[in-house]
């Protein structure tokens, strides 16, 4: 029998500007008003939250020489944690925005997931997820259980997190929807990443995932034989 096996993970994706080192900054980036702005530049990583930023149109001198390079200016105005769950089976993708990362915010996907078929009336549903603190350890297992009898809960290794299929739709989500980093409202933030969740979930297929479990056996003997030879 083919249980349903779902993944994932409650903060996929950051977008972060180039001068900010900080990962509690997760909030929505914009110009400040009145200073003279190139073209935004970011980076991204999957960290926290999704934030945006927007910048002025390119500075341009009054005479005919390169345009003139300045640093963009922004303005903080709040953030959403986009929590996301793919079924790999079946190619589904489930999300909400909450304002914060966290227990609560996590069960409310779970419970999101679990009340709709095939998941509720399922012998057993196998949860995949990464060692966030929010579904970290065997708290977590017995407190999802006692919820949800039927569900499985299973943590990649740590540093791992790679191995989650969650991980290559935030990819998507992060170069398809989140860049170029270009919002004005935690409205519009929230209304595009949903948006696209819609869209998506009508032409997703399932990821053809050849890593197998052969492949981690192996990665890991090699791992473990080189940590011994660097060791002796």
């Amino acid at each position: 029998m083919n249980f349903p096996i779902v993944t994932a993970s409650p903060c996929p994706v950051l977008l972060s500007l180039k001068f900010s080192a900080r990962s509690s900054d997760r909030e929505l980036l914009r110009p400040s008003a009145g200073r003279r702005c190139g073209a935004g530049a970011v980076k991204t990583r999957s960290v926290h939250g999704a934030t945006a930023a927007g910048s002025f149109p390119e500075t341009r001198t009054s005479v005919k020489r390169p345009p003139l390079r300045v640093e963009n200016e922004y303005q903080r105005g709040g953030a959403w944690v986009y929590l996301a769950a793919w079924d790999v089976r079946r190619a589904k993708v489930f999300g909400r925005c909450e304002t914060e990362n966290g227990i609560g915010p996590f069960d409310r996907l779970v419970a999101d997931v679990m009340a709709q078929q095939p998941y509720r009336s399922a012998t057993r549903v196998f949860w995949i997820v990464h060692n966030c603190s929010a579904h970290r350890g065997s708290k977590a297992v017995n407190r999802l259980k006692s919820s949800w009898a039927n569900l499985v809960l299973l943590h990649t290794p740590v540093h791992a997190s790679w191995l989650n299929q969650i991980e290559i739709y935030c990819s998507i989500v992060q170069r398809k929807v989140l860049t170029p980093n270009d919002f004005r409202s935690l409205t519009e933030v929230k209304d595009c990443l949903l948006g696209f969740q819609t869209r998506y979930a009508q032409i997703a297929k399932p990821f053809q995932w050849a890593f197998t479990r052969r492949d981690l056996a192996e990665l890991l003997s090699k791992r473990a034989s080189s940590s011994k030879a660097k060791a002796a």
